[in-house]
C-alpha cells in the first residue's frame, strides 16, 4: 500500500488557514498529538520551515539521514529537503514557523539571490542547529503564537 502523501501545509497551517490563499506565513505551536497521524510518513516540503523543539525528544529523518532532535534544537528546513518524524516521546512540543515559497521569494530582490542561494545549501547540508540557553531563551521569549 502505496503511503499517502503529507504536504506541509496540511500540518504547519491552522485549520482556518488550510484552504485560504493567505497561508503564506504560519506560526504553530505543536505537541505530540498532532503528529501522531504522520508518523514514519514522507512530508512533502513546498515551503521553509522552522521547528524549535520546546521540550520532549524525537526522531527525524532528513534526506535519507536519522537524526535526534531535543530541547533547545531547531530544524531548518525548506523546499528540496526529504522529511520524515519517526517518533516523538509524549511531552514533545515544538514551535512550528511555516512560510509558503512564494512569500519567500517575494522577500527578496535579485541582488539578494547569491547569498539565498549560499544560505540554502548550508542549510540544506546542516538543519539541525543545537542552541545555547540564551539563543533558546531569547526564541522562546519572543514568540509570538
Amino acid at each position: 500500500m502505496a503511503d499517502k502523501i503529507i504536504y506541509d501545509y496540511d500540518l504547519f497551517t491552522a485549520s482556518s488557514q488550510k484552504d485560504s490563499t493567505k497561508r503564506s506565513l504560519s506560526v504553530l505551536q505543536l505537541n505530540q498529538q498532532q503528529f501522531l497521524s504522520v508518523l514514519q510518513q514522507n512530508i512533502n516540503l513546498k515551503s521553509t520551515l522552522f521547528l524549535l523543539v520546546l521540550s520532549g525528544t524525537a526522531e527525524v529523518e532528513i534526506n535519507f539521514r536519522k537524526h535526534q532532535v531535543q530541547t533547545q534544537d531547531m530544524l531548518l528546513l525548506s523546499f528540496g529537503h526529504l522529511f520524515k518524524i519517526q517518533q516523538v516521546s509524549s511531552d514533545f512540543v515544538c514551535l512550528s514557523l511555516y512560510i509558503e515559497k512564494d512569500y519567500v521569494a517575494e522577500m527578496f530582490s535579485i541582488d539578494m539571490l547569491y547569498k539565498r542561494v549560499k544560505y540554502n545549501v548550508k542549510m540544506y547540508k546542516n538543519p539541525i542547529l543545537h542552541l545555547n540557553d540564551s539563543d533558546f531563551n531569547l526564541l522562546t521569549a519572543r514568540s509570538v503564537y
